[in-house]
Formats: C-alpha cells, sequence, structure tokens
C-alpha cells in the first residue's frame, strides 16, 4: 500500500559568504499525511545534490513543534543566481 505524501515548502535563507541555510515546511497533518516518511534529497542549483536522507512529517500532536525543519546549511561556491529545489519520495 503507498502512502500518502504531503506537499512540502522549502525555504532559504541566505547567511552571508555564500551561505544558505534550509528549511523545509510541512502542511497540517491529515489522518492520511500524519507521519509520512520518505527520502528527501536537496539540489540546491548549482548542480549539486545532498541527501537529506529520510524525512517524516509530522504527527498531529507534534505539527506544532516540528512543522518546519532544519535541513542545513548549505555553502555555494560561486554567485547565483539559484534556484534550489527538495524532492521527497517519488516526488
Amino acid at each position: 500500500m503507498s502512502q500518502t505524501l504531503p506537499l512540502l515548502r522549502l525555504e532559504a535563507q541566505p547567511e552571508g559568504e555564500g551561505r544558505v541555510r534550509f528549511f523545509v515546511h510541512f502542511p497540517a497533518p491529515s489522518e492520511h499525511t500524519a507521519g509520512a516518511c520518505a527520502t528527501a534529497i536537496l539540489y540546491p542549483g548549482d548542480g549539486a545534490q545532498v541527501e537529506i536522507g529520510t524525512l517524516c512529517a509530522p504527527t498531529l500532536t507534534t505539527w506544532r513543534e516540528q512543522r518546519r525543519v532544519d535541513l542545513g546549511v548549505y555553502t555555494y561556491k560561486g554567485a547565483g543566481p539559484y534556484e534550489a529545489r527538495l524532492t521527497w519520495g517519488e516526488r
């Protein structure tokens, strides 16, 4: 049985000197999406691929604290502009 994955929103916050901190925002969970887990990969837009690993959606009880997840900092080697994207599961 396949699991329904919610749509995610990727946020990028510049930290200076080519560093960008990435966050993922989860929508409020439903009974079908709560706790869904899948492999996540960040494509920062410069040809690199960052394996995030297994990323799990918050549950109905943990969503308030876990709706925004810090994915870490990525340092770009050159000037942009860049267009980052995140894949999660088969998306």
